[in-house]
């Protein structure tokens, strides 16, 4: 499907009329006659999303065929909502941040309009305006879903369902079939990255160390000199296209009503990158802390298993659990990055609860200590 270029994109989703969606719905094949005769749209997700506005559209037609879709999602991530989050009242202070925005938005159109997944929203229409700075895209509606949400954790089996679906995918996409054109390497550049955590890690200890264990506080200052070395060490090893911020809030369960699956939104940030970085943000970031240890080992094998029945070679369980450890410290560095950006007078709600809570709920620092991160790091 290509980016079609006939229509203005949208700013806000009062631009989505009955016109518009008519000549975009025909002209990705979507709707093969007839025309889009009303259209009626409310917001959605704003409780999850800190940038942009995601409407459900609601549709009705004239002349179309049965299988035209009654409503679909229109994400529009540089439109602006009533309420300023803190992650945008940052980027209108910051012009460099705000560019860097709306790279990651094109990203996510390139995602779905050239790689797309079984486990990701149909896509119906996305266009891009460079000169604007707009995106849009028009996805497969999967509101009637259960939201996955981080604050609250997930089940073994939620769990389950998701390494179901992002290992074959990963193994789809392995070594030299990943793509390179317009997804970036993740992790950025180590040396660069390593300075940047030994700005933040001073601040990060002054608001939030003394609610962390000794041996915790002492991981985040020891990476100050060694994160170049993990991510060079993750990036050493195999890589493959990963989403890279895989957790609940991204994920909706059952959304196409079979009772089994799960669907991940945002791929926003999606890119080459080691596998672990995908498993180890999820398992540990989803599940307890008395689940994941229960659970952990037999999901971590499922995965090696699926990718290995999509003919993986040379990259067992032990070779991931090694490289979900280093990804721990990449998660860590990441986290560290992010509750230091922010002001905190600046966030939002769901913004401050989940700052709040990745370390308050400990599952963070409880993986760091069960997988003594602290031994890669050497003295």
């Amino acid at each position: 499907m290509d980016s079609p270029s006939r229509l203005r994109v949208p700013d806000t989703p009062d631009d989505l009329t009955p016109a518009w969606l008519t000549v975009a719905l025909a002209e990705t094949g979507v709707l093969r006659r007839g025309a889009v005769a009303a259209a009626e749209w409310e917001r959605v997700g704003g409780e999850y999303g800190f940038t942009g506005l995601i409407a459900r559209v609601r549709l009705r037609y004239e002349g179309a065929d049965g299988d035209a879709p009654r409503s679909l999602i229109a994400k529009l991530p540089m439109a602006q909502g009533n309420v300023v989050s803190g992650y945008r009242a940052r980027q209108e202070r910051d012009p460099a941040l705000a560019r860097r925005y709306y790279e990651r938005c094109v990203r996510e159109e390139r995602f779905y309009r050239e790689i797309g997944a079984t486990f990701a929203p149909a896509l119906y229409y996305s266009a891009v305006d460079d000169v604007r700075r707009r995106v849009v895209l028009l996805l497969e509606d999967l509101t009637a879903g259960r939201q996955g949400d981080v604050l609250h954790g997930c089940s073994i089996e939620d769990a389950a369902l998701v390494i179901e679906e992002i290992a074959p995918f990963h193994a789809r996409w392995w070594g030299e079939r990943a793509p390179v054109r317009g997804f970036p390497r993740a992790g950025g550049d180590p040396d660069a990255r390593q300075e940047r955590y030994g700005r933040q890690v001073d601040v990060f200890l002054e608001r939030y160390g003394d609610a962390l264990p000794a041996a915790a506080r002492s991981v985040i200052d020891r990476l100050r000199s060694r994160l170049a070395g993990v991510l060079a060490a993750l990036a050493a090893g195999p890589q493959t296209l990963v989403h890279a911020d895989l957790h609940l809030d991204n994920v909706i369960f059952d959304a196409r009503g079979d009772g089994r699956s799960a669907v991940v939104l945002d791929w926003q940030t999606s890119s080459v990158g080691s596998p672990a970085l995908d498993v180890a943000l999820f398992l540990f970031g989803s599940l307890s802390i008395e689940d994941r240890r229960a659970a952990e080992d037999a999901l971590l094998d499922r995965y090696a298993t699926l990718i290995a029945e999509r003919g993986v070679r040379g990259y067992g369980v032990n070779d991931l659990r090694r490289d979900c450890r280093l990804a721990l410290l990449a998660v860590l560095a990441g986290t560290v990055g992010w509750l230091t950006s922010l002001d905190p007078n600046e966030l939002a709600d769901r913004e401050r609860a989940l700052q709040e809570a990745v370390l308050a709920d400990g599952r963070l620092v409880a993986a760091l200590l069960d997988h003594d991160v602290v031994a890669l790091l050497g003295q």
